[in-house]
């Protein structure tokens, strides 16, 4: 396994000469993107669902792209678009097949604040009874204060246990995106399967090259955000570079490898 200065270092490598290539497919990508998440702005409700319902075709044509370009592959321009929509009904199912392996942790993460909306809004009627029938006494109303902090507390951890959970089982199929453009012949539910399989053991790797760019967005963020014009391509790059290094690939796809063998 490469390690995070190297992935780091091919990234770059690939980049080098050709940073205005990969801002210009960003800038693209972002322009298009806003624009019809504007445009739809406008229609209620159904602007939102089909805004919705192109973005994830659009992040996926996006990262084939991206793929290509870390390849040195010939591309255009608007690939994110057409490949995207080429791909609209196999980029929904690998999301789909991605949020049913979630669902349950999905649920159980709402099922908390439901619960624990209902249980706080509970304590709270049942401490206004009891201090107006002790007299708004100041032990009644201590008591009451004490028993719906304590709970309000234990509501915050568990949902917050809940949704750190959630974030690492997520962890499982970031890589689906680039599986489901390597390998075409891939059903979605065994793009998801591949994804859990390259992860594992791989998930506090991945975290901790993630975590290695926080320096960089707290400086693009001062920037008003510019700076991720240049950020943006570098990180999706080092994630292409950690992608093909644990799938033990090297400019070709996992399909192409078999074939191969």
């Amino acid at each position: 396994m490469k390690t995070r200065a190297e992935l780091k270092q091919e990234a770059k490598d690939t980049l080098r000469g050709r940073w205005g290539t990969a801002i210009g497919i960003s800038l693209l990508y972002l322009i298009v993107v806003s624009g019809i998440t504007m445009v739809a702005s406008f229609i209620p409700v159904v602007g939102g669902v089909a805004s919705v319902a192109v973005s994830i075709p659009l992040s996926f044509g996006f990262i084939g792209q991206l793929i290509k370009f870390s390849r040195n592959e010939e591309f255009g321009y608007f690939d994110f678009f057409t490949n995207g929509f080429n791909n609209f009904a196999r980029a929904w199912s690998i999301f789909g097949n991605t949020l049913l392996k979630l669902l349950g942790w999905i649920i159980a993460l709402f099922g908390t604040i439901i619960v624990g909306i209902g249980v706080i809004a509970a304590l709270a009627v049942v401490g206004v009874v009891t201090i107006t029938g002790n007299g708004n006494s100041v032990e009644s109303i201590v008591t009451a204060g004490g028993i719906f902090a304590v709970v309000a507390i234990l509501m915050f951890v568990v949902f917050y246990a809940l949704y750190i959970v959630l974030i690492v089982k997520s962890y499982y199929y970031v890589l689906t995106e680039y599986i489901g453009n390597d390998n075409i012949d891939m059903s979605a539910k065994e793009v998801v399967e591949k994804s859990k399989e390259l992860m594992t053991g791989n998930r506090w790797r991945f975290f901790v090259l993630s975590l290695s760019f926080m320096g960089w967005a707290i400086l693009a963020s001062l920037t008003c955000g510019i700076g991720y014009i240049w950020l943006a391509p570098y990180m999706e790059i080092t994630t292409i570079k950690f992608y093909e290094d644990i799938a033990g690939i090297s400019g070709e796809s996992i399909t192409d490898e078999l074939i191969e063998q």
